[in-house]
């Protein structure tokens, strides 16, 4: 075959191949099912690693025909994390909509924290009778905690304490009586102090005839909800007390012995840290 045939005999080869790959492109499978048919049981696909620096900003990914922002639908796989607290970028798999990355995942961070128990027989803490707002006491287990924030944006911070009066006074006149216990859980939360009032009663009764009966620690659970913004990789204190207002109804009047009031009857107080949204 001349020189000039096998050259000619080439190019044919090499178009008809290109027009083939311009098709259908299979890898490991000679009859692909899709524009591209990958065939694997053992490996997966990689993503281009790029570093990106801000949601809004699409450099350094290109469109390669025009060396500006890429096609929508462009996907990457980010390897940089920021923490500016605008725009910022996690690692993971993004998609340029035309305007800005748009993280392929949802992003998801929830963390609950409970009360530590210390009282075994009421499965509470017992908790004094200060009647001031400056003294309070502190919640074990949800005393100086940290939340470490993954995300920039905002979250939802849920409260469910619960609070039960400590032993009743017998009536001065009667056989029944009722004292209505009181008092305020305190969350500080980034140095922010947020109140969160609660009541609860105790009973005391020998309506029967028989011998008195006191019902004490019947608590009530309150839910506080907090919305907050936070930065991505910084770190926020909090701590949850509480302070019981005095009542002389209770026994010692609240302060001591069986007059004081516990705090996570039976079911512990907890906090819940939960990112919702950008």
């Amino acid at each position: 075959m001349k020189p000039q045939s096998l050259i000619i005999t080439i190019v044919i080869m090499l178009f008809a191949s290109i027009l083939d790959v311009n098709a259908q492109v299979g890898i490991n499978t000679p009859t692909p099912n899709a524009m591209l048919d990958i065939n694997s049981t053992t490996s997966g696909v990689v993503f281009p690693r790029v570093i990106l620096t801000a949601t809004h900003v699409y450099a350094p990914v290109v469109n390669p025909a025009t060396g500006n922002a890429p096609v929508e639908g462009t996907m990457v796989y980010n390897t940089n994390n920021t923490f500016t607290g605008t725009n910022d970028v996690y690692e993971g798999l993004y998609i340029w909509d035309g305007t800005q990355w748009i993280s392929y995942f949802p992003k998801v961070q929830s963390e609950l924290f409970e009360q530590t128990q210390t009282d075994p027989s009421l499965f509470g803490v017992r908790v004094s009778a200060n009647g001031n707002a400056t003294v309070y006491e502190d919640i074990p287990g949800l005393t100086n905690r940290t939340f470490t924030a993954k995300y920039t944006g905002k979250y939802k911070i849920e409260l469910a304490p619960n609070y039960g009066p400590g032993l009743i006074n017998a009536p001065i006149n009667g056989d029944v009586d009722v004292a209505g216990a009181q008092g305020f859980f305190q969350f500080t939360f980034d140095g922010v102090n947020y109140l969160k009032y609660v009541n609860a009663t105790s009973f005391y009764t020998t309506a029967d005839g028989g011998m008195p009966q006191r019902y004490f620690a019947i608590f009530k659970q309150v839910t506080y909800i907090i919305y907050v913004d936070l930065v991505a990789g910084q770190d926020y204190d909090f701590n949850l007390a509480f302070d019981q207002m005095a009542d002389d109804r209770l026994l010692n009047s609240g302060d001591s012995g069986d007059g004081r009031g516990i705090v996570g009857v039976t079911t512990p107080s907890y906090i819940q840290i939960s990112y919702i949204d950008d």
